[in-house]
């Protein structure tokens, strides 16, 4: 009988079939399950992102019984309390739910005249009210919200209503804009068809300081049509719409007399409505043809001691006259109304629509933002007062703001730029493609390091070196892979960076000089005996040539530097850099980053291009050595092609090392987020700009998803460049053969 066909040798043979059946699945479900994690990521971080593309909505609120006709109105940050001033000069507040008044009290005494003009502040919730006796009346709401068992809200409100004062030249004013300042001091503007006037006060105080606008003539084609405020600093701007389509500014301070500034032409429309938008750089004027504009200061240069304010952008026009501009209490959207109802909320730094107002049945004579901006309240003609809840979470975030200049606030021209937080705040700047040309560029000059020492060694040690020393200097050069990344970074910040700044000339003169002595060494190579070079030219022979010539290299620069510093750039390299060549020498940048990314890279590619190189079959070496060619010429024109598919995926995947590298480019650079190709200032990464900034990114808030766009950015970037690898890896293999 036939030994295998006895029962333990089938049995054997069973199990060794069930053995490979359930490798094979346990392979493939590990194969899978990478797939699927793969996949879980790239959606995890896509549901992350996803949002910042989300339309801003809009949904009908609650509505209050109509009263008399409101002036002005604010909500508390609950949206629990409206309160709102009339034209009989009383001032309620009303429970937002129910819209019972729980206090009443009288803004303007009934002996003070008609109110003609009135105005709302925030910080604390102030009204102001101008009659045509000439008496101003303000007076603060203070809201009080609490809870109490089972979560039960309790609304109450308390209004402090501050003494009339006398300003008998202001009496009748139709246009009224204030502002408060330090919680107690009041900036407004009042005018009439042909005067304004600024008027300071303090609130609880017994008298206002009323100084009158002057420098332009008011009234006829120049009359006034609306006015506004802006607070920089300790300056108050001043702004009054002309009807001739002029803004006009006047800057003052708290004790100071207000100093005529400029005249900036919008067009040939009467400016009917003024808003300043938080921060109070941008100005908002509206006009009767409809259009809305955003302006701001502008130097002709970034040096420039003045400025001028400047029209940036327009928005969409409305189809009737501009009635009302109300700016949003957080970031730098607004809401544009006209004559007929109709309007938008608009955002400055896109420049776009980011959510339409349904039209109303009449239209709307007064209207506030919620201090969160998750609504907007309306009060028409007959008192009515109506909500409209609004969700634009991130309105700031648009193809145009995250990959394509913009105009921001200050700036003299459009750019990119990254600046999530800092002076600045009011208006984010998130371009991720300063990320990206960071990221770049850290890799640009990772592998401009690693490339060339990788490939070399690989096709030295593959091709030219003893199999016993090959045994001992690749694994020590794969060993290098294992050292920590952050050691590296530590290394490279605090030891590499100063060095190459201390001796920033040596630097530079190594390389020349290391070129000279191979040169020179070469040169004399050819004089040496046959004996000599075979001794010398492989093996240990040629590291102990090649460790003196590093030494010897490294030594001449380090005692020429002085004197070529000296010599050709003034004694100062960084001055002389800065000075002829327009160039600032950062410590921490590209080039150290280079450096100690790209020793990082190095074992990597190394090994790569190494096992490639190795496994080129031999008979191919011996043919081409069989027919008189050289080594080197064998290395070039045979081994290296047939090694081409190996060789690209060496360097894509130390590319792929390079690109998602945190902690060296962390710790080695400044984390600058310039757009700049020198190799002596920083750059910031995606991947750092994750690690640096996610811990202080609020949850959801637009920051945290323009983090996770730009890590699925990082992610899709590294799957594209893979795939392609091994797309052209395998036309590779078929044009050399597979090796």
């Amino acid at each position: 009988m036939d030994q295998h066909s006895t029962p333990d040798a089938i049995a054997r043979l069973r199990r060794a079939r069930l053995t490979d059946r359930l490798a094979a699945r346990v392979i493939a479900l590990g194969g899978v399950g990478v797939l699927v994690a793969v996949l879980a990521i790239f959606v995890f971080v896509g549901a992350e992102a996803v949002p910042l593309i989300h339309e801003a909505t809009t949904t009908p609120g609650r509505r209050l019984p109509a009263a008399s006709r409101a002036l002005a109105l604010r909500v508390d940050e609950y949206r629990a309390i409206v309160c709102v001033t009339d034209d009989d000069g009383a001032l309620v507040a009303r429970d937002a739910e129910t819209g019972i008044a729980i206090q009443t009290a009288r803004l303007v005494p009934a002996e003070a005249g008609r109110v003609t003009a009135a105005a709302a502040a925030d910080r604390p919730a102030t009204f102001i009210a101008i009659t045509d006796e000439g008496v101003l009346a303000s007076a603060v709401v203070l809201p009080e919200v609490t809870y109490g068992a089972a979560s039960a809200r309790k609304v109450a409100a308390s209004i402090q209503v501050e003494p009339p004062l006398e300003v008998p030249q202001c009496g009748g004013a139709t246009f009224l804009a204030a502002r408060i300042v330090d919680e107690e001091k009041v900036v407004a503007v009042a005018a009439t068809k042909d005067a304004a006037w600024l008027l300071r006060f303090k609130l609880g105080g017994d008298a206002v300081r009323v100084t009158p606008l002057t420098g332009v003539v008011l009234g006829g084609a120049a009359e006034v049509t609306s006015v506004g405020v802006a607070i920089a600093g300790d300056t108050y701007r001043l702004l009054v719409g002309l009807a001739d389509g002029r803004v006009v500014r006047w800057d003052a301070m708290w004790p100071e007399d207000p100093e005529l500034i400029e005249s900036i032409e919008t067009g040939t429309a009467p400016v009917t409505a003024l808003a300043t938008l938080l921060g109070d750089e941008t100005i908002l004027p509206g006009t009767a043809e409809g259009v809305v504009s955003a302006g701001f200061g502008v130097r002709a240069s970034k040096n420039a001691a003045t400025w001028n304010l400047t029209r940036i952008r327009s928005f969409e026009p409305l189809a009737a006259r501009v009635s009302s501009l109300v700016a949003s209490p957080r970031g730098k959207g607004f809401l544009a109304l006209g004559d007929d109802g109709r309007g938008y909320v608009g955002y400055s730094t896109t420049g776009e629509v980011i959510a339409r107002i349904p039209e109303p049945a009449t239209p709307a004579v007064a209207a506030a933002f919620a201090p969160k901006n998750d609504a907007i309240l309306f009060a028409d003609a007959g008192g009515a007062v109506r909500e409209l809840l609004l969700d634009a979470p991130h309105p700031e975030t648009t193809l145009r703001t995250l990959f394509l200049p913009v105009w921001y606030e200050s700036a003299t021209q459009p750019e990119l730029k990254w600046q999530s937080t800092g002076p600045d705040e009011f208006e984010p700047k998130i371009s991720l493609t300063v990320l990206i040309f960071g990221t770049l560029k850290g890799v640009l000059y990772a592998m401009l390091v690693s490339i060339p020492i990788a490939i070399a060694a690989a096709i030295y040690t593959a091709l030219f070196l003893p199999s016993s020393l090959r045994a001992v200097v690749k694994p020590a050069i794969e060993v290098l892979a294992a050292v920590p990344s952050v050691v590296v970074g530590l290394l490279a910040a605090l030891w590499l960076s100063p060095f190459v700044e201390k001796h920033l000339t040596a630097v530079f003169s190594w390389v020349p000089v290391q070129i000279v002595l191979f040169m020179l060494v070469f040169a004399l190579w050819r004089f040496l005996p046959r004996s000599t070079q075979q001794r010398l030219g492989g093996g240990w022979g040629a590291l102990a040539l090649a460790v003196p010539m590093l030494l010897i290299a490294t030594a001449i620069a380090g005692i020429a530097a002085p004197g070529v510093e000296s010599a050709f750039f003034g004694g100062d390299i960084k001055a002389w850099m800065r000075t002829n060549l327009s160039l600032t020498y950062d410590p921490r940048n590209a080039m150290v980053v280079g450096f100690a990314m790209g020793f990082a890279v190095i074992p990597v590619v190394f090994t790569i291009a190494e096992d490639a190189i190795s496994n080129v079959p031999r008979s191919l070496w011996a043919a081409s050595e069989a027919l008189g060619a050289t080594r080197w010429q064998t290395t070039w024109r045979v081994v290296l092609p047939a090694a081409t598919p190996g060789l690209f995926a060496a360097l894509m995947l130390g590319f792929g090392r390079a690109i998602g590298e945190t902690m060296i480019v962390l710790m080695a650079t400044g984390n600058t987020p310039i757009l700049d190709l020198s190799p002596f200032n920083g750059m910031r990464t995606i991947s750092a700009c994750i690690a640096v900034e996610i811990p202080e990114a609020p949850h959801g808030g637009t920051l945290y998803r323009v983090l996770f766009l730009a890590g699925l950015l990082l992610f899709s970037f590294t799957f594209v460049c893979n795939t392609a690898a091994e797309v052209i890896g395998q036309r590779l293999r078929r044009r050399f053969g597979r090796i």
